[in-house]
């Protein structure tokens, strides 16, 4: 993959795990992940996304604290949606819009990712 629309696009099941090397409140870090779609969403489409981002936000505050070690993972499973692990539990029911996982796809993919190099790193771009 070498985009977002790439990554979009391509059939079957998707995963991006991600494991926490530094301690952070989870609310906070949910705040970046917001704060990371709002960037690479256009606003039109950003109240399309407000209910996800809030169910989004309360699985975050739910677990507290995010220590070194601890992963979270996001599995786009075709004909389920978005599947959030944390700590190695399910959290809630899967987010079933594609558009809600493009969005938060975007936050490492998109055009103002998180960090430039990450995302370079992820798709193998030198």
């Amino acid at each position: 993959m070498t985009s977002l629309e790439e990554l979009i696009a391509a059939p079957g099941p998707k995963r991006l795990t991600m494991t926490f090397l530094r301690e952070i409140e989870a609310g906070a870090f949910g705040k970046l992940l917001t704060r990371g779609v709002e960037d690479n969403t256009p606003k039109a489409e950003m109240s399309k996304l407000v209910p996800g981002l809030i169910r989004m936000g309360d699985i975050f505050t739910v677990n507290k604290v995010l220590v070194p070690g601890d992963i979270i993972t996001l599995d786009w499973i075709p004909g389920t949606g978005l599947v959030i692990t944390a700590k190695g539990k399910v959290q809630g029911e899967p987010f079933t819009e594609p558009a809600f996982f493009k969005a938060i796809m975007s936050i490492w993919f998109g055009p103002v990712p998180a960090d430039h190099a990450l995302k370079d790193a992820m798709l193998g771009i030198k």
